[in-house]
């Protein structure tokens, strides 16, 4: 009788829990003055503004919420898909009030001698906008604000390339041509960071400019290594700021610790932590740093 107890006790709440975040998303999804936005008494957004920001919102959450699905961190992953699929509703929702403010904005003001056509003939020619708004509903970056216009602007002329509108419409081709595994590998900036490293000027050798390795030591490789994402045995790359780095190169000096790891055995060296797979045919093959990444 008890276990019953607790099953319908348990059920409750998650009945609640699931009534309170569909009452959340609702709230996300009206306009005007019940948009989630702060505002002063001296400065007040637009509607289009509000719209934005929490446009911009939406997809930050999208964002991490994707990253924690495919890093393989949610533990309740039905649930999140969900909400991941609820996110896009949200965004698709918002991108579709935007495009009908834009309308009425740039629509034309009838004449007074045969008005009423003309304004219908504009009002059908604008139906097939909403639908379109749909296809993008999946997408990672539905549209590109212009806080992160700012952002992939920095990141465009750090790598040495004059700033062009045009590469705005080329980011986000380039990010929703991602797979969600490839989006979360580190956050949109990092993302502005290599795509901005795509467009740097020409090396002598008649490559592409590439992030440049930096050496971190042991200690510095561990302080960040929340936010490293390892891109080969070795590599990492900033999650944020895009940089590439790696740890100390090897020392045949040092000394070495036997080890295991998910049942195989390894060793690592004792200076530099460089983790090495011992091989009978061959030398051994270096797969990373201890305490970094999967190690």
């Amino acid at each position: 009788m008890s276990n019953e107890l607790s099953l319908a006790i348990i059920r409750a709440a998650l009945r609640k829990a699931h009534e309170e975040l569909d009452e959340a998303f609702k709230q996300i999804l009206t306009s005007g003055e019940n948009l989630d936005v702060e505002e002063s008494d001296e400065t007040k957004l637009t509607s289009r503004q509000k719209l934005e920001k929490q446009l911009e919102t939406a997809q930050e959450k999208l964002t991490k919420l994707i990253e924690k699905i495919a890093g393989g961190k949610s533990k309740t992953k039905d649930k999140d898909e969900e909400n991941k699929t609820k996110f896009e509703e949200v965004i698709s929702k918002i991108s579709e009030k935007i495009s009908e403010l834009d309308a009425k904005e740039t629509k034309p003001k009838p004449t007074k001698a045969g008005a009423k056509k003309p304004a219908k003939a504009a009002e059908e020619a604008e139906k097939p906008a909403p639908a379109a708004e749909k296809t993008e509903a999946k997408k990672h970056v539905p549209r590109i604000t212009p806080a992160m216009t700012t952002k992939l602007k920095d990141a465009i002329e750090t790598a040495g390339v004059e700033w062009d509108d045009k590469y705005k419409k080329e980011f986000v081709t380039h990010v929703n041509s991602l797979d969600d595994m490839q989006f979360a590998e580190v956050g949109l900036e990092g993302h502005m960071s290599r795509f901005a490293s795509k467009h740097a000027p020409l090396t002598g050798g008649g490559g592409g400019a590439l992030p440049e390795l930096k050496t971190l030591t042991v200690a510095e490789l561990v302080k960040q290594k929340k936010n490293l994402v390892q891109v080969s045995p070795g590599v990492f790359q900033h999650k944020t700021t895009g940089e590439m780095v790696t740890g100390p190169a090897e020392d045949p000096d040092e000394e070495f610790k036997d080890v295991k790891h998910d049942g195989d055995n390894y060793i690592i060296g004792e200076t530099t932590q460089r983790v090495y797979k011992p091989s009978d045919e061959g030398p051994d093959v270096f797969v990373g740093y201890w305490g970094i990444g999967e190690w």
